[in-house]
């Protein structure tokens, strides 16, 4: 619902003692005016309602805007029936206290219950609805009673209601003669919205059964435990379904953007992409078989390298050669350190460790290699 400020005006006059709703008009009135405050403060969490009489000696503010169910219910009991309705007077002071309200936001609106018939005359109706428009508040009229289908009230109120209505803001709700609540006819009329018509009966069956209008503090407790149950479990499901997202492969993707690809799309964008791809592929091929990559670059023989895949070799020299330029001097002073990797080079080759003097071979190739041997003089052999 939107944000209002909404003023309800209640006919205190002697025809609601009438029992033609059950048990009263007056409680049945009460009642009514119990769901509506509970609708419009539930729709908005700014929205605040206040209620005034129209009958007796005056026309009395029994509770001012507010946002307190409790507060409101009290002065519905403090209500006496007394004397006749003043309709036009009581439209005026409803005005005042609109105009008055602190939030200068909220939207005006007033809901005026006519149980008794109106002696005000139609064009007072219309001068007063024109100064109502013209200050842009709502009025939502409601008019009850067996006599009040008969006499000329709804047509008065028909002419008050035209004369104030922008946009279908304001409604007039005739409610029939018959063995029904007035409460139930009203909330399922143009003046509550179907949304509000739940938050006015407490969502009973989402909370356990717990009636708002007797313990809106429970209600509301028990409805937001019921939302942060619905987020919890909301949550593992979204975080599943992103990770399965996250963790398709690549190459799913990349077929996804190819296929939505427009059919007239330019080929050098497709060959870079194309491209990119197999930078990708290889790349990641070559990060897998480094190890191989630094033995091949080394030149052993192939026999001493028939353990390493096949695909290293080839991994690297379509990289460019960046495995051979990660094997540095030193990993291959490491490798022939290596008595295992010695021993499966010399049995490859079909030579034995005891024909050869190792040691030497190695110390020499750990030496100094900075030393280069004497050129041979005249003569020498």
């Amino acid at each position: 619902m939107v944000l209002e400020a909404v003023m309800i005006c209640l006919d205190n006059s002697e025809w609601m003692r009438n029992g033609d709703y059950s048990p009263s008009r007056l409680i049945a009135q009460n009642e009514t005016v119990n769901y509506i405050a509970n609708a419009k403060t539930q729709g908005n969490p700014e929205t605040s309602v206040g209620v005034l009489t129209m009958a007796g000696k005056r026309i009395d503010v029994q509770c001012n805007f507010t946002r307190e169910l409790g507060d409101i219910m009290r002065s519905l009991d403090e209500v006496k029936i007394s004397g006749t309705s003043n309709f036009v007077g009581a439209l005026k002071t409803a005005q005042l206290a609109l105009k008055n309200r602190q939030n200068k936001n909220q939207r005006q609106r007033i809901i005026m219950f006519v149980g008794s018939p109106v002696q005000t005359e139609t064009k007072e109706f219309v001068k007063l609805g024109k100064i109502l428009k013209k200050n842009n508040i709502a009025v939502d009229v409601i008019n009850f009673g067996s006599e009040n289908t008969e006499n000329e009230n709804a047509e008065k109120l028909e002419s008050l209601v035209t004369t104030v209505n922008t946009q279908d803001n304001s409604h007039l709700v005739n409610i029939p003669v018959g063995p029904h609540q007035l409460s139930d006819m009203v909330l399922t009329s143009s003046i509550i919205t179907e949304g509000g018509a739940a938050a006015a009966r407490g969502m009973d069956a989402g909370f356990g059964g717990v009636d708002a209008n007797m313990d809106p503090e429970l209600a509301m407790a028990l409805r937001m435990s019921l939302e942060e149950a619905t987020r919890g479990q909301a949550q593992p499901a979204a975080a599943a379904a992103s990770g399965a997202a996250a963790g398709a492969p690549a190459a799913s993707s990349g077929a996804a953007s190819a296929a939505a690809a427009p059919a007239d799309a330019n080929m050098e964008d497709e060959d870079a992409l194309l491209q990119q791809a197999i930078a990708l592929s290889m790349a990641s091929a070559a990060d897998e078989d480094m190890p191989a990559a630094s033995s091949a670059s080394s030149g052993a023989p192939a026999s001493a390298s028939t353990s390493a895949p096949a695909s290293g070799g080839a991994g690297s020299a379509a990289a460019g050669g960046a495995g051979s330029a990660a094997a540095s001097a030193t990993d291959i002073s490491a490798a022939l350190q290596d008595p295992d990797f010695i021993q499966n080079l010399l049995a490859d080759a079909g030579v034995s460790k005891d024909d050869l003097e190792l040691d030497d071979i190695l110390e020499s190739i750990q030496g100094d290699k900075s030393k280069k041997p004497d050129k041979p003089k005249d003569g020498d052999k």
